[in-house]
């Protein structure tokens, strides 16, 4: 299947890059092998989940060697001049959203970029291990099959569905996790995939996550709507980052 082959070129591009390059790289930028191709896709916040779309290997290569060679420009303080540099340098096109997709895709960027080093989010889903943020908008065929963010502990792969507010309509992680659990393309995909590979895995989780609310979190549909679906719900309130200037 094409997916595959996609998966395959743009590991080899990942694997050219040196461990230094990576790690500077996957920081805002992350790679998503489609049916057409392959999407080099920012969380960087003035371009959150905007994307480049090319064909081989070549293509991925050049795009993450511009990114590391234009590293601090694509990061400096100047938001407007490293918005322009991303958009000349990997040639995404910034597109029109509504005000609701815009938001949607904020918080899927912020989670993508911090769910690694979130101790809290693992220990929200009783993680012995961090949870690494492995892929986006996962989807093998046409369908409503796509998943949001994948993530992975060393065990479990986390299927993570977001909403900007709050909704009972949760059935649908439910349908994912049944979908690709017995997939093996899906478990082929996995283990094929560019910057963070999965090999293996012992089970699929779905979680819904959403808009927090002091007044209904702790009411009782939630804990029945997990348990009817056997998926988890958390919620997630907006914060702040801290670093010093001297870090």
């Amino acid at each position: 299947m094409a997916i595959l082959e996609y998966a395959e070129a743009a590991a080899r591009a990942w694997r050219r890059v040196t461990i230094k390059e990576q790690a500077k790289i996957k920081k805002y930028f992350h790679l998503r092998p489609t049916q057409s191709g392959i999407t080099l896709v920012s969380t960087l916040p003035f371009l959150a989940m905007r994307g480049k779309d090319v064909k081989t290997e070549a293509e991925v290569f050049r795009l993450l060697s511009a990114i590391s060679n234009h590293y601090d420009e694509i990061t400096q303080d100047d938001e407007k001049s490293a918005k322009d540099m991303v958009l000349e340098l990997l040639e995404i096109e910034e597109g029109s959203r509504n005000e609701e997709e815009t938001l949607e895709y904020d918080i899927q960027a912020r989670m993508i970029n911090h769910m690694s080093q979130d101790l809290n989010l693992a220990a929200q889903l009783k993680s012995a291990e961090s949870i690494r943020f492995v892929a986006s908008e996962v989807i093998l065929q046409r369908g409503p099959h796509r998943v949001d963010i994948i993530g992975f502990n060393g065990t479990t792969l986390y299927f993570f569905e977001l909403k900007k507010d709050r909704t009972t309509k949760v059935r649908q992680v439910r349908d994912y996790v049944e979908h690709y659990s017995g997939s093996e393309l899906f478990r082929k995909l996995m283990s094929l995939y560019p910057m963070i590979s999965v090999p293996s895995y012992k089970e699929i989780k779905g979680v819904m996550v959403m808009r927090y609310a002091e007044s209904s979190i702790h009411h009782r549909r939630w804990r029945a709507l997990e348990e009817e679906n056997r998926i988890q719900i958390i919620f997630y309130q907006n914060s702040l980052v801290f670093h010093s200037a001297a870090s």
